[in-house]
């Protein structure tokens, strides 16, 4: 998948090598994101420096952060409802600015130019090495994409690129990287002719170290023919030197680019400069809290104390209602996160004696008692500081809207947090991460976590850092991981930094089917798609049988949904006395439920008496919400394959159901009439060579999406 693929968000940073780190390229798929790792992988550090780069301040590595508009915002009649936009704009018109023939932009209240292809268009042609005419030109002011080198030192900045995605329309761009791929061949070649050209001489072979000098001259002239042929197809394509010169030095200190075909910067714009970053770092210690909060304060009420005295400070009413409302969003968030039984928060001026101007305070007997963060545990400490954090940050938004600067990036998109489950108990870890799914949807959080809790959510894209060949750490999607976690992989789960418990927490649904060729054919035809979802499908009957016990303890020690598929002359009776007893349940009626299922028994087989056991003792903790009954529309699930891979001269199923005896199943039927039973490979051969998957696969995903 592309880096800036359409359904992706607008962000994306690349970060050069550097500490732990090997090169990083980073994408924001969903709201919200957790970053697993071994300790001493680099976490910490990829938080940090992906919060610097989003922040506009420079590093000692390369960083860049690509971002892309809306292509339907570049013509729209009103440009400047984005305020990175607006700042872009603003920062383009100083950038084409010419003092013999404009006015001082400072000094004009119009609007910057619009549309933003426009501005860009005429920052390059102030360029005086760009041709306006030639496919370079065309390609930078054509391209929806852009390219923030951070350059601030104590204040959001960025140097802003023309960035270019390659692709069959960027003749230019593709001359210049076949150009450098060329160079890079070229200077391998060097190194090992080097090399080679030494351990001959140091062998003896003078004449064969001659040898080979003298070919390498022959492909070294041919070389700097075709280089030559390169390069004036870059010069022909309207490519100005000092381009290469800097594509140069940024793909070596970021190859990846290409690999991952990104945006290339190519050609600087313009400075822009933010009122903030488009993030936030939150933790458990934030010296300036107080500060910021009464700075927040000062520009949005006239006055804040009114008088006081020496035991008491009389506040104006309008710093009371503003202290109140940031009070109560503070103690919101927190109780979005720590549910009920959350501390109360307040900012509060206590006077003159205090020596403090302003405080933040929690209570824990609704407002009876208070005390400073610092008496709180760890985990409500740390929480209680975010949720301050967050509550300034919603208070700085209304601040600049009200005095009409929305064009500011007033908000941070990006929120990141260092083990958000720090002093919480398992439970409370995944009320946390339930909490944080619960907050503002402009904001985007990166966590990173030792916690087991999100691998049952849905709604979070799992990351993992990991060592790569060279012992720095890489960062990659999960998925992979998950798979083997689910499966039990010891590696997977010390490789993604949790323990056995945690594994079993990352279940969001235990698919439990009727026997090992259900599980076979599931595993195959959506295997994949299962480990997406933390989908773990789990046999009832066969080698590997399953107990009412095992079952029993998925509902009591995880959150996880519990899916039974059962085959179609069970399936509907089954899920039929399920459903009832549910109806029952939901009118209050627990005996009325055990009667529905007390059928199962009376008229069912084995996989619905255990099924039975099952839904009972659900029943009896309280958990039967969490149960759920489908399977397939065919009597057994080898139905779903191709019956000419089992019975070569039989045209279909009904064929073998027309042969079966009375109390024979559809497998002991194929065995009676081709001599052998069908076993485990060869359905898993089958299954893995279909073309298409069958439709009852694909009703059986769709119903775990929606569970």
């Amino acid at each position: 998948m592309s880096l800036m693929d359409d359904q992706l968000g607008p962000f994306a940073v690349s970060l050069e090598a550097h500490g732990p780190l090997g090169e990083i390229h980073f994408r924001f798929q969903d709201r919200l994101n957790a970053v697993y790792g071994k300790n001493g992988a680099g976490k910490t550090w990829l938080i940090r420096s992906t919060h610097r780069a989003l922040s506009g301040l420079r590093g000692h590595y390369s960083t860049w952060v690509h971002y892309r508009f809306d292509e339907d915002t570049l013509t729209d009649e009103n440009p400047y409802t984005d305020a990175i936009q607006y700042a872009m704009l603003q920062g383009l018109r100083s950038a084409s600015y010419d003092p013999w023939l404009d006015e001082d932009p400072s000094s004009s209240s119009e609007e910057p130019p619009a549309p933003l292809i426009e501005a860009v268009g005429r920052v390059l042609s102030f360029q005086r090495d760009l041709n306006k005419n030639t496919p370079f030109f065309r390609e930078l002011v054509n391209s929806p994409t852009f390219a923030l080198q951070p350059r601030g030192h104590d204040q959001p900045r960025w140097r802003v690129y023309a960035a270019v995605t390659p692709s069959s329309d960027t003749p230019s761009l593709n001359a210049l990287l076949d150009y450098w791929k060329f160079e890079q061949l070229r200077d391998k070649e060097i190194e090992d002719f080097k090399r080679r050209f030494q351990d001959l001489q140091d062998s003896g072979s003078g004449e064969e170290a001659q040898e080979e000098r003298d070919k390498y001259l022959e492909r070294l002239i041919e070389g700097s023919n075709a280089g030559r042929i390169l390069r004036s197809r870059c010069h022909d394509l309207g490519v100005p030197e000092d381009t290469w010169e800097d594509l140069k030095e940024l793909l070596t200190a970021l190859p990846g680019l290409v690999e991952e075909n990104l945006p290339i910067p190519l050609v600087p714009l313009c400075d822009m400069v933010l009122a903030h970053g488009f993030s936030i770092l939150v933790g458990e210690n934030d010296p300036g809290l107080e500060d910021r909060t009464l700075n927040a304060l000062e520009v949005s009420v006239p006055s804040i104390v009114e008088a006081m005295n020496d035991s008491e400070v009389y506040l104006t009413s309008d710093a009371r209602q503003q202290m109140e409302k940031l009070s109560g969003t503070a103690s919101h968030y927190l109780g979005t996160v720590l549910g009920a039984g959350a501390p109360v928060l307040r900012c509060a001026i206590p006077g003159w004696r205090s020596r403090e101007s302003l405080v933040w305070q929690a209570s824990t007997d609704d407002g009876a008692t208070w005390f400073r963060f610092d008496d709180l545990g760890s985990g409500q400490r740390r929480w209680a500081t975010i949720a301050t954090q967050l509550a300034i940050l919603d208070y700085e938004i209304e601040i600049f809207e009200a005095r009409d600067e929305a064009w500011y990036p007033y908000w941070q998109t990006c929120i990141f947090i260092d083990e958000p489950e720090a002093g919480l108990h398992p439970a409370a870890q995944r009320a946390a991460f339930d909490g944080l799914a619960r907050f503002p949807h402009h904001l985007t959080i990166l966590a990173a976590t030792h916690s087991a809790a999100p691998f049952a959510r849905r709604d979070i894209t799992l990351w993992y850092l990991h060592e790569s060949f060279d012992g720095l750490s890489v960062l990659s999607t999960a998925d992979a991981r998950v798979g083997e976690l689910l499966a039990g992989s010891s590696s997977a789960t010390s490789e993604l930094g949790l323990d056995r418990g945690g594994a079993l927490q990352s279940v969001a649904t235990f698919l439990l089917v009727e026997g090992e060729h259900d599980e076979v054919v599931v595993r195959e035809l959506i295997g994949e798609q299962l480990d997406q979802l933390h989908v773990t499908c789990l046999a009832i009957r066969g080698t590997k049988a399953l107990g009412s016990a095992s079952v029993e303890m998925f509902l009591q020690f995880t959150d996880a949904m519990v899916c039974f598929a059962l085959d179609n002359d069970k399936r509907d009776f089954a899920a039929s006395c399920w459903n009832n007893a549910l109806t029952e349940l939901r009118s209050g009626n627990k005996s009325g439920a055990r009667y529905a299922l007390d059928a199962l028994t009376k008229y069912g087989t084995e996989e619905q008496i255990f099924l039975k056991g099952v839904c009972l003792q659900a029943i009896k903790m309280g958990y039967h919400e969490r149960l759920r009954v489908t399977g397939w529309s065919v009597p057994d699930v080898i139905s779903l394959l191709p019956v000419k891979k089992f019975l070569p001269g039989c045209h279909g199923w009904s064929e073998v159901e027309k042969a079966r005896d009375r109390g024979e199943n559809v497998k002991d039927t194929v065995k009676r009439l081709r001599g052998s039973p069908v076993n485990t490979d060869e359905v898993r051969r089958i299954a893995r060579g279909l073309d298409n998957i069958p439709e009852d696969i694909t009703h059986l995903l769709d119903f775990l999406r929606d569970l």
